[in-house]
Protein backbone atom coordinates (compact mmCIF):
# COMPACT_ATOMS: atom_id res chain seq x y z
CA UNK A 1 0.00 0.00 0.00
CA UNK A 2 1.26 3.33 -0.89
CA UNK A 3 1.95 6.32 1.22
CA UNK A 4 -0.74 8.35 -0.10
CA UNK A 5 -3.54 5.57 -0.12
CA UNK A 6 -2.36 4.69 3.57
CA UNK A 7 -2.88 8.05 4.67
CA UNK A 8 -6.22 8.57 2.60
CA UNK A 9 -7.35 5.39 4.51
CA UNK A 10 -6.39 6.89 7.79
CA UNK A 11 -8.53 9.90 6.76
CA UNK A 12 -11.13 8.23 5.90
CA UNK A 13 -11.49 6.26 9.38
CA UNK A 14 -11.36 9.52 11.23
CA UNK A 15 -14.19 10.90 9.30
CA UNK A 16 -15.97 7.90 9.74
CA UNK A 17 -15.68 7.71 13.18
CA UNK A 18 -16.47 11.21 13.81
CA UNK A 19 -19.37 11.34 11.85
CA UNK A 20 -21.07 8.24 13.55
CA UNK A 21 -22.33 7.36 16.97
CA UNK A 22 -22.07 4.85 18.89
CA UNK A 23 -25.14 3.48 17.77
CA UNK A 24 -23.79 3.64 13.95
CA UNK A 25 -20.11 2.96 14.77
CA UNK A 26 -18.29 1.17 11.00
CA UNK A 27 -16.24 -1.65 11.36
CA UNK A 28 -12.73 -0.29 10.22
CA UNK A 29 -11.62 -3.45 8.51
CA UNK A 30 -12.55 -2.50 5.59
CA UNK A 31 -11.86 1.43 5.61
CA UNK A 32 -7.98 -0.01 6.68
CA UNK A 33 -8.93 -2.51 3.90
CA UNK A 34 -9.13 -0.12 1.22
CA UNK A 35 -13.15 -0.97 0.77
CA UNK A 36 -15.87 1.19 0.62
CA UNK A 37 -17.56 -0.43 3.86
CA UNK A 38 -21.23 -1.20 4.47
CA UNK A 39 -24.36 1.32 2.73
CA UNK A 40 -25.22 3.78 4.37
CA UNK A 41 -29.05 2.84 3.78
CA UNK A 42 -27.69 -0.39 5.44
CA UNK A 43 -26.34 1.69 8.63
CA UNK A 44 -29.71 3.55 9.10
CA UNK A 45 -31.64 0.48 9.07
CA UNK A 46 -29.70 -0.96 11.69
CA UNK A 47 -29.96 1.73 13.56
CA UNK A 48 -33.76 1.66 13.35
CA UNK A 49 -33.79 -1.90 14.65
CA UNK A 50 -34.91 -2.33 18.17
CA UNK A 51 -32.65 -4.30 20.46
CA UNK A 52 -33.75 -7.92 21.17
CA UNK A 53 -33.29 -9.62 24.55
CA UNK A 54 -32.36 -13.19 25.06
CA UNK A 55 -36.22 -14.61 24.90
CA UNK A 56 -36.20 -12.91 21.56
CA UNK A 57 -38.42 -9.78 22.48
CA UNK A 58 -37.54 -6.73 22.19
CA UNK A 59 -35.94 -5.18 25.45
CA UNK A 60 -37.96 -2.72 27.66
CA UNK A 61 -36.15 0.60 28.32
CA UNK A 62 -34.68 0.80 31.39
CA UNK A 63 -34.48 4.23 33.58
CA UNK A 64 -30.89 5.17 34.07
CA UNK A 65 -29.50 4.70 37.69
CA UNK A 66 -27.60 7.95 38.39
CA UNK A 67 -27.83 11.37 39.40
CA UNK A 68 -31.16 12.16 37.69
CA UNK A 69 -33.38 9.93 39.64
CA UNK A 70 -33.37 11.54 43.22
CA UNK A 71 -36.36 10.05 44.35
CA UNK A 72 -34.30 6.73 44.93
CA UNK A 73 -33.31 5.86 48.30
CA UNK A 74 -31.07 2.81 49.77
CA UNK A 75 -32.27 1.49 52.90
CA UNK A 76 -32.49 -1.78 54.88
CA UNK A 77 -35.19 -4.16 56.12
CA UNK A 78 -34.33 -2.88 59.84
CA UNK A 79 -33.77 1.06 58.99
CA UNK A 80 -35.54 3.47 61.31
CA UNK A 81 -35.24 7.27 61.32
CA UNK A 82 -32.97 8.58 63.34
CA UNK A 83 -33.85 9.75 66.43
CA UNK A 84 -34.79 13.64 67.88
CA UNK A 85 -32.45 14.84 70.53
CA UNK A 86 -33.08 18.17 70.11
CA UNK A 87 -35.66 18.18 73.48
CA UNK A 88 -31.88 17.52 75.48
CA UNK A 89 -31.28 19.86 78.06
CA UNK A 90 -27.91 21.83 76.04
CA UNK A 91 -24.59 21.19 76.68
CA UNK A 92 -23.40 24.64 78.02
CA UNK A 93 -21.50 26.10 81.52
CA UNK A 94 -25.12 26.55 82.95
CA UNK A 95 -25.51 22.75 83.32
CA UNK A 96 -22.16 22.00 84.32
CA UNK A 97 -22.65 21.82 87.84
CA UNK A 98 -22.53 19.39 90.38
CA UNK A 99 -26.47 19.77 90.78
CA UNK A 100 -26.81 18.37 87.25
CA UNK A 101 -24.02 14.94 87.50
CA UNK A 102 -26.36 12.43 85.52
CA UNK A 103 -28.06 14.76 83.28
CA UNK A 104 -27.85 13.64 79.73
CA UNK A 105 -27.26 16.53 77.56
CA UNK A 106 -26.89 16.96 73.95
CA UNK A 107 -23.92 19.32 72.19
CA UNK A 108 -24.84 22.53 71.00
CA UNK A 109 -24.77 23.51 67.29
CA UNK A 110 -21.50 25.52 67.49
CA UNK A 111 -19.28 22.36 69.14
CA UNK A 112 -20.60 19.91 66.88
CA UNK A 113 -19.86 22.58 63.62
CA UNK A 114 -16.23 22.71 65.50
CA UNK A 115 -16.31 19.06 66.55
CA UNK A 116 -17.43 18.36 62.65
CA UNK A 117 -13.70 20.83 61.77
CA UNK A 118 -11.59 19.10 63.98
CA UNK A 119 -13.04 15.08 63.99
CA UNK A 120 -13.51 12.95 66.38
CA UNK A 121 -11.37 9.83 67.75
CA UNK A 122 -12.85 6.56 65.74
CA UNK A 123 -15.21 5.12 68.00
CA UNK A 124 -16.47 8.25 69.30
CA UNK A 125 -17.07 9.31 65.59
CA UNK A 126 -19.08 5.93 65.26
CA UNK A 127 -21.23 6.72 68.03
CA UNK A 128 -22.28 10.19 67.39
CA UNK A 129 -22.86 9.85 64.06
CA UNK A 130 -25.41 7.16 64.60
CA UNK A 131 -27.96 8.95 66.99
CA UNK A 132 -27.07 12.35 67.49
CA UNK A 133 -23.77 14.12 69.85
CA UNK A 134 -25.34 13.35 72.97
CA UNK A 135 -23.33 13.42 76.18
CA UNK A 136 -23.96 12.74 80.35
CA UNK A 137 -22.64 15.33 82.64
CA UNK A 138 -20.47 13.76 85.15
CA UNK A 139 -18.13 14.80 88.21
CA UNK A 140 -15.11 14.66 86.14
CA UNK A 141 -17.07 17.15 83.57
CA UNK A 142 -17.83 19.85 86.46
CA UNK A 143 -13.71 19.42 87.75
CA UNK A 144 -12.96 20.55 84.10
CA UNK A 145 -15.11 23.19 83.89
CA UNK A 146 -13.80 24.50 86.98
CA UNK A 147 -9.95 24.09 86.02
CA UNK A 148 -11.21 26.16 82.96
CA UNK A 149 -12.46 28.82 85.47
CA UNK A 150 -9.92 29.12 87.54
CA UNK A 151 -6.81 28.87 85.21
CA UNK A 152 -8.19 31.23 82.03
CA UNK A 153 -5.48 33.23 83.04
CA UNK A 154 -2.34 31.34 83.80
CA UNK A 155 0.57 30.08 81.24
CA UNK A 156 -0.06 26.91 80.03
CA UNK A 157 3.47 26.36 81.51
CA UNK A 158 1.49 25.65 84.65
CA UNK A 159 -1.63 23.99 82.96
CA UNK A 160 -0.15 20.86 80.92
CA UNK A 161 -2.62 17.85 81.83
CA UNK A 162 -2.97 14.01 81.44
CA UNK A 163 -6.34 12.33 81.65
CA UNK A 164 -4.93 9.08 82.86
CA UNK A 165 -7.60 6.36 83.54
CA UNK A 166 -8.61 2.30 82.78
CA UNK A 167 -10.02 1.17 79.47
CA UNK A 168 -12.96 2.33 78.80
CA UNK A 169 -13.09 4.67 81.63
CA UNK A 170 -14.59 7.81 79.48
CA UNK A 171 -11.36 9.87 79.15
CA UNK A 172 -11.47 10.50 75.58
CA UNK A 173 -15.46 11.76 75.88
CA UNK A 174 -14.23 13.62 78.95
CA UNK A 175 -11.36 15.84 76.00
CA UNK A 176 -14.30 15.96 73.95
CA UNK A 177 -16.44 17.65 76.92
CA UNK A 178 -13.93 19.73 77.57
CA UNK A 179 -13.43 21.23 73.69
CA UNK A 180 -16.81 22.25 74.18
CA UNK A 181 -16.62 23.59 77.25
CA UNK A 182 -13.91 25.79 76.48
CA UNK A 183 -15.44 27.05 73.09
CA UNK A 184 -18.40 27.59 75.07
CA UNK A 185 -16.11 29.83 77.13
CA UNK A 186 -14.30 31.98 74.71
CA UNK A 187 -11.85 29.88 74.32
CA UNK A 188 -9.28 29.47 71.04
CA UNK A 189 -9.32 25.68 70.55
CA UNK A 190 -7.00 23.62 68.65
CA UNK A 191 -8.10 19.82 68.85
CA UNK A 192 -6.42 16.96 67.72
CA UNK A 193 -8.17 13.93 67.77
CA UNK A 194 -6.14 11.87 66.12
CA UNK A 195 -2.63 12.24 66.91
CA UNK A 196 -1.62 8.72 65.26
CA UNK A 197 -2.47 9.96 61.74
CA UNK A 198 0.45 12.19 62.59
CA UNK A 199 3.20 9.03 62.36
CA UNK A 200 0.95 6.70 60.92
CA UNK A 201 2.52 7.41 57.01
CA UNK A 202 -0.86 8.30 55.48
CA UNK A 203 0.26 11.70 54.23
CA UNK A 204 3.48 13.10 53.05
CA UNK A 205 6.75 14.30 53.48
CA UNK A 206 9.63 16.07 52.51
CA UNK A 207 13.55 16.91 54.39
CA UNK A 208 14.04 20.36 55.99
CA UNK A 209 17.31 21.00 56.15
CA UNK A 210 16.28 24.49 57.49
CA UNK A 211 14.22 22.94 60.42
CA UNK A 212 16.41 19.30 60.33
CA UNK A 213 12.90 17.88 60.87
CA UNK A 214 10.76 16.21 58.24
CA UNK A 215 8.07 18.64 56.90
CA UNK A 216 4.09 17.27 56.67
CA UNK A 217 2.58 19.83 54.60
CA UNK A 218 -0.81 18.29 53.85
CA UNK A 219 -1.44 17.61 57.97
CA UNK A 220 -0.63 21.13 58.36
CA UNK A 221 -2.83 22.60 56.05
CA UNK A 222 -5.61 21.06 57.70
CA UNK A 223 -4.82 21.75 61.09
CA UNK A 224 -4.63 25.76 59.92
CA UNK A 225 -8.27 25.24 58.32
CA UNK A 226 -9.55 23.66 61.04
CA UNK A 227 -8.12 26.60 63.34
CA UNK A 228 -9.72 29.16 61.24
CA UNK A 229 -13.19 27.20 60.80
CA UNK A 230 -13.51 27.06 64.39
CA UNK A 231 -11.74 30.35 65.62
CA UNK A 232 -12.36 32.87 62.69
CA UNK A 233 -14.09 35.60 65.45
CA UNK A 234 -11.32 35.20 67.77
CA UNK A 235 -8.44 35.30 65.19
CA UNK A 236 -9.73 38.35 63.24
CA UNK A 237 -8.58 40.28 66.31
CA UNK A 238 -5.33 39.19 66.54
CA UNK A 239 -2.83 40.86 64.71
CA UNK A 240 -0.26 39.80 63.03
CA UNK A 241 2.47 41.95 60.89
CA UNK A 242 0.43 44.42 59.22
CA UNK A 243 -2.18 41.83 59.47
CA UNK A 244 -4.65 39.76 61.21
CA UNK A 245 -4.17 36.31 62.05
CA UNK A 246 -7.49 35.02 60.13
CA UNK A 247 -6.29 36.68 56.87
CA UNK A 248 -2.64 35.68 57.74
CA UNK A 249 -3.94 31.91 57.69
CA UNK A 250 -6.19 32.06 54.65
CA UNK A 251 -3.05 33.29 52.93
CA UNK A 252 -1.03 30.09 54.50
CA UNK A 253 -2.94 27.63 53.18
CA UNK A 254 -3.14 28.43 49.19
CA UNK A 255 0.45 27.50 49.47
CA UNK A 256 0.41 23.84 50.79
CA UNK A 257 4.56 23.77 50.65
CA UNK A 258 4.45 26.70 53.02
CA UNK A 259 2.24 25.32 55.97
CA UNK A 260 4.14 23.82 58.07
CA UNK A 261 6.42 27.03 58.80
CA UNK A 262 2.93 29.04 58.64
CA UNK A 263 1.27 26.53 61.47
CA UNK A 264 4.15 26.98 63.30
CA UNK A 265 4.56 30.62 62.83
CA UNK A 266 0.41 30.48 63.51
CA UNK A 267 1.35 29.07 67.53
CA UNK A 268 3.77 31.66 67.83
CA UNK A 269 1.69 34.48 67.97
CA UNK A 270 -1.19 32.35 69.67
CA UNK A 271 1.31 31.95 72.35
CA UNK A 272 2.47 35.70 72.95
CA UNK A 273 -1.26 37.02 72.45
CA UNK A 274 -2.93 37.55 75.58
CA UNK A 275 -6.81 38.44 74.16
CA UNK A 276 -8.06 34.97 74.15
CA UNK A 277 -6.24 31.49 76.08
CA UNK A 278 -5.88 28.69 74.25
CA UNK A 279 -6.75 25.13 74.60
CA UNK A 280 -4.48 22.66 72.67
CA UNK A 281 -6.30 19.09 73.15
CA UNK A 282 -4.75 16.16 71.85
CA UNK A 283 -6.25 12.76 71.75
CA UNK A 284 -4.06 9.56 70.56
CA UNK A 285 -1.45 11.50 72.74
CA UNK A 286 1.05 8.23 73.17
CA UNK A 287 1.65 8.24 69.00
CA UNK A 288 4.13 11.34 69.91
CA UNK A 289 6.31 9.29 72.50
CA UNK A 290 6.95 6.37 69.83
CA UNK A 291 8.37 5.48 66.65
CA UNK A 292 6.54 6.43 63.51
CA UNK A 293 5.88 4.33 60.53
CA UNK A 294 7.59 6.62 58.24
CA UNK A 295 11.38 5.97 57.09
CA UNK A 296 14.40 8.03 56.08
CA UNK A 297 16.22 7.82 53.00
CA UNK A 298 18.29 5.46 54.81
CA UNK A 299 14.93 3.46 55.31
CA UNK A 300 15.09 3.72 58.90
CA UNK A 301 12.39 3.96 60.64
CA UNK A 302 11.95 7.93 62.34
CA UNK A 303 10.69 8.69 65.37
CA UNK A 304 8.00 11.03 66.12
CA UNK A 305 9.94 14.28 67.21
CA UNK A 306 11.66 13.67 63.71
CA UNK A 307 8.58 15.11 62.02
CA UNK A 308 7.52 18.11 62.16
CA UNK A 309 3.92 17.77 63.52
CA UNK A 310 4.93 15.57 66.64
CA UNK A 311 7.38 18.09 67.03
CA UNK A 312 5.50 21.15 67.28
CA UNK A 313 2.78 19.52 69.70
CA UNK A 314 5.78 18.38 72.04
CA UNK A 315 7.34 21.76 72.60
CA UNK A 316 3.99 22.89 73.85
CA UNK A 317 3.00 19.76 75.65
CA UNK A 318 6.89 19.56 77.23
CA UNK A 319 6.88 23.03 78.18
CA UNK A 320 9.58 24.18 76.20
CA UNK A 321 7.20 26.97 74.58
CA UNK A 322 4.07 28.21 76.20
CA UNK A 323 0.71 29.76 75.83
CA UNK A 324 0.93 32.59 78.11
CA UNK A 325 -2.73 32.05 78.87
CA UNK A 326 -3.75 28.67 78.00
CA UNK A 327 -3.71 24.89 78.70
CA UNK A 328 -2.85 22.14 77.06
CA UNK A 329 -5.00 18.76 77.77
CA UNK A 330 -3.52 15.36 76.10
CA UNK A 331 -4.72 11.55 76.82
CA UNK A 332 -3.71 8.14 75.26
CA UNK A 333 -5.67 5.85 73.78
CA UNK A 334 -5.73 1.73 74.79
CA UNK A 335 -7.45 0.78 71.63
CA UNK A 336 -5.95 2.17 68.88
CA UNK A 337 -5.20 -0.24 66.36
CA UNK A 338 -0.90 -0.39 65.99
CA UNK A 339 -0.52 2.29 68.80
CA UNK A 340 0.82 1.11 71.47
CA UNK A 341 1.82 2.52 75.36
CA UNK A 342 5.37 2.57 75.03
CA UNK A 343 7.52 1.48 77.94
CA UNK A 344 9.17 5.25 77.79
CA UNK A 345 5.62 7.05 78.34
CA UNK A 346 4.18 4.25 80.81
CA UNK A 347 7.27 4.57 83.46
CA UNK A 348 7.53 8.55 83.07
CA UNK A 349 4.14 9.02 84.17
CA UNK A 350 4.05 6.36 86.65
CA UNK A 351 1.10 4.21 84.76
CA UNK A 352 0.57 0.36 85.10
CA UNK A 353 2.93 -1.79 82.65
CA UNK A 354 1.87 -5.01 80.89
CA UNK A 355 5.59 -6.02 82.01
CA UNK A 356 7.81 -5.24 84.76
CA UNK A 357 10.04 -2.52 84.33
CA UNK A 358 14.31 -3.70 85.29
CA UNK A 359 17.45 -2.26 85.20
CA UNK A 360 17.82 -4.12 81.89
CA UNK A 361 14.49 -2.33 80.40
CA UNK A 362 15.46 -0.25 77.19
CA UNK A 363 14.20 3.69 76.93
CA UNK A 364 14.46 5.56 74.28
CA UNK A 365 16.02 8.61 76.13
CA UNK A 366 14.63 11.75 74.40
CA UNK A 367 10.65 9.90 74.72
CA UNK A 368 11.43 9.71 78.10
CA UNK A 369 12.71 13.09 78.64
CA UNK A 370 9.51 14.48 76.45
CA UNK A 371 6.98 12.47 78.93
CA UNK A 372 8.82 13.22 82.22
CA UNK A 373 8.37 16.90 81.37
CA UNK A 374 6.06 17.39 84.30
CA UNK A 375 2.77 16.81 83.03
CA UNK A 376 -0.01 17.00 85.77
CA UNK A 377 -2.48 13.81 85.82
CA UNK A 378 -6.53 13.88 86.13
CA UNK A 379 -7.46 10.63 87.13
CA UNK A 380 -11.08 9.56 85.55
CA UNK A 381 -12.61 6.99 87.60
CA UNK A 382 -12.72 4.06 85.91
CA UNK A 383 -16.62 3.29 86.53
CA UNK A 384 -19.74 6.17 86.45
CA UNK A 385 -21.85 6.70 89.65
CA UNK A 386 -25.31 4.99 89.95
CA UNK A 387 -26.94 8.73 88.09
CA UNK A 388 -24.35 9.13 85.73
CA UNK A 389 -24.74 5.37 84.57
CA UNK A 390 -28.46 6.47 84.45
CA UNK A 391 -27.81 9.16 82.34
CA UNK A 392 -25.79 6.94 80.17
CA UNK A 393 -28.89 4.84 80.08
CA UNK A 394 -30.99 6.99 78.86
CA UNK A 395 -29.50 8.45 76.14
CA UNK A 396 -28.96 4.82 75.12
CA UNK A 397 -32.40 4.46 75.61
CA UNK A 398 -33.70 7.45 73.57
CA UNK A 399 -31.29 6.37 70.64
CA UNK A 400 -33.11 3.27 70.35
CA UNK A 401 -29.86 1.14 70.97
CA UNK A 402 -31.48 -0.99 74.20
CA UNK A 403 -33.33 -4.45 73.74
CA UNK A 404 -35.57 -3.76 76.95
CA UNK A 405 -35.63 0.08 78.90
CA UNK A 406 -35.95 -1.25 82.67
CA UNK A 407 -34.56 -1.20 86.14
CA UNK A 408 -33.73 -4.82 85.63
CA UNK A 409 -31.54 -4.58 82.73
CA UNK A 410 -29.79 -1.32 83.89
CA UNK A 411 -29.10 -2.39 87.24
CA UNK A 412 -27.84 -6.14 85.89
CA UNK A 413 -25.21 -4.08 83.83
CA UNK A 414 -24.10 -1.73 86.22
CA UNK A 415 -23.59 -4.89 88.98
CA UNK A 416 -21.56 -6.85 85.94
CA UNK A 417 -19.54 -3.68 84.25
CA UNK A 418 -18.52 -2.32 87.73
CA UNK A 419 -19.92 1.33 86.02
CA UNK A 420 -17.41 1.17 83.78
CA UNK A 421 -18.91 3.46 80.53
CA UNK A 422 -17.11 0.81 77.84
CA UNK A 423 -18.57 -2.04 79.95
CA UNK A 424 -22.08 -0.62 80.37
CA UNK A 425 -22.01 -0.47 76.52
CA UNK A 426 -21.17 -4.44 75.78
CA UNK A 427 -24.06 -5.12 79.01
CA UNK A 428 -26.64 -3.14 76.99
CA UNK A 429 -26.18 -4.04 73.96
CA UNK A 430 -26.12 -7.41 74.45
CA UNK A 431 -24.04 -10.19 72.49
CA UNK A 432 -21.27 -7.39 70.73
CA UNK A 433 -21.08 -8.97 66.87
CA UNK A 434 -24.54 -9.44 67.07
CA UNK A 435 -25.59 -6.12 67.28
CA UNK A 436 -22.88 -5.06 65.29
CA UNK A 437 -24.52 -6.77 61.99
CA UNK A 438 -27.67 -5.30 63.28
CA UNK A 439 -26.51 -1.66 63.49
CA UNK A 440 -22.82 -1.51 62.30
CA UNK A 441 -22.20 1.91 62.94
CA UNK A 442 -22.28 1.29 67.07
CA UNK A 443 -18.82 0.28 68.25
CA UNK A 444 -17.20 0.40 72.04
Amino acid sequence: MSLNTATSSMRALSLSCAASSSRHFTSSAAVLAGGKGPKKSNVQQAGKRKAVGFAGKAAKSRPIMGPMNKGIKLSYAMAVPAPDLGDLTPYSSDVITAEHVGTPTVFTKQAVQAINSFGLPRRMDKEFKSGGPATVIRSATVDMASRFQSEAGSSSQDSRYMLTGDVGSGKSVLLVQSVAQALSAGWIVIYAPRAQSWIDSSAPYAYSPETQTFHQPTIATSMLNSILSVNGAALKQIKIDSTNLFDFIKDVVRDTGGAPKGLERVFDVLAKQTQSPVLFAIDEVNALFSKSVYRSPEYELLEAYHLSTPRLALDYLSGRKAFARGMTLSTYSHSTPNLALTTDFLYALELPTHSPITPYSKFEPTHLAHASSGFKKIEVPYGMSPKEASGLFQIYARKGWLRRSNDEVFMGAFMASAGNPKELRREWLGDLKAYEQFDPSVSV
